[in-house]
């Protein structure tokens, strides 16, 4: 009787570490299943949707009839990029001012602001520069409402010299890299900073000898 009881004691022992393995197994599955399924969710706001390089346009991005200027306003797209959910389309009208417009799509609904930068005639861009034609905070998020924390969205478009040929900005959602196109960058970045306005945008300009230079770029008075 004695063997008895030392052996059914081992057999239990020995069943110990097997299910704990099980267990194991079981807890690495539903967290594995987890990640996959919030990986999979789609971005609900134009902040967790943005990335830090421009993404290739899509053809209602192109197309973008929230951001199409009205009649008196006939000047066609100078640069435009699409971020995630956020498309951000620049032009300038018969006056030169300057529009930006950030449009969000949202579950096939558009959300747009445009925002007109007056013209300075008086500013001059030297060939390795940039400068600063519309810098804005917008909320196109349609959750701002229900949730005030929403970051914003900083968006900066101007023009740089003949000898610029990338910009990458340093902004606080880090560097990022702005569109650049026919003498023209732009580009947006969420951010919870409502004073970030007042702060010089800071840039990394790429030249076409492959040299690169930081400058601060100037900011119009809007």
């Amino acid at each position: 009787m004695a063997s008895d009881d030392t052996t059914a004691t081992e057999y239990s022992s020995s069943r110990t570490p097997r299910t704990l393995l099980i267990l194991a197994a079981v807890v690495v599955t539903v967290l594995v299943v987890t990640v996959c399924v919030m990986a999979l969710r789609a971005p609900a706001t134009a902040a967790e949707s943005w990335t830090a390089s421009p993404g290739k346009r899509t053809a209602a991005s192109m197309s973008l009839s929230p951001c199409a200027p009205p009649p008196e306003h006939s000047g066609a797209e100078l640069v435009g990029e699409q971020r995630g959910l956020a498309t951000l389309s620049v032009r300038t009208d018969e006056n030169s001012d300057t529009l930006a417009c950030l449009a969000t799509q949202i579950d096939d609904e558009w959300t747009a602001i445009t925002v007109t930068t007056p013209y300075d005639a008086a500013a001059t861009i030297p060939a390795d520069g940039a400068m600063v034609r519309s810098d804005a905070l917008l909320q196109t998020d349609p959750t701002s409402v229900d949730a005030p924390e929403t970051p914003s969205q900083h968006v900066v478009a101007g023009e740089v010299g003949d000898l610029v040929t990338a910009v990458t900005l340093q902004t606080a959602a880090g560097d990022t890299e702005a569109t650049v196109s026919g003498g023209w960058f732009a580009a947006w970045w969420p951010t919870e900073d409502e004073y970030e306005l007042d702060h010089p945008v800071t840039a990394v300009l790429t030249l076409t000898d492959g040299s690169t230079r930081t400058t601060e770029m100037t900011v119009p008075h809007q």
